[in-house]
């Protein structure tokens, strides 16, 4: 359809695609398509330009192992123990690449480690607690 409608445009038409359409049903030249169902399967979104994973949009989750160590492209990443666990062994993770080849590891929307390109941890900042005002004026 779409190339009657090129057509029809290089030979000076101004109509709209519908239009020409519509005048190629009514003709008979071209079928009707087949009407969708009222209730259509929803698709996962699409990951946009610009987001924090892979570039081919997958997240790549992962089991960690007994040795408290996540495989990911033949490079063995070892998740260090923090504040909410002391490890993670058989907990569904999340590995991130970043553009410049950072991994994260991401355990559910907590950032857990990251490691640069070799699989070498970077060390993360700590968080400031903040005191409360109680404790502040003491």
């Amino acid at each position: 359809m779409k190339h009657f409608h090129t057509w029809y445009r290089k030979d000076g038409g101004s109509r709209s695609y519908t239009w020409v359409k519509n005048c190629l049903q009514e003709a008979g030249l071209i079928k009707r398509a087949k009407k969708r169902g009222a209730h259509r399967k929803r698709r996962e979104r699409s990951p946009l330009p610009g987001m924090m994973i892979h570039q081919d949009g997958s997240t790549h989750e992962r089991v960690v192992g007994h040795d408290n160590c996540v495989s990911f492209n033949n490079i063995k990443l070892q998740i260090p123990a923090d504040q909410h666990r002391c490890h993670y062994v058989k907990v569904k993770v999340t590995v991130l690449r970043y553009p410049d080849g950072q991994l994260a590891i991401l355990h559910g929307p907590r950032k857990i480690a990251t490691f640069d390109k070799t699989g070498q941890a970077i060390k993360q900042k700590k968080k400031l607690v903040r005191k409360s005002a109680a404790s502040a004026s003491q």
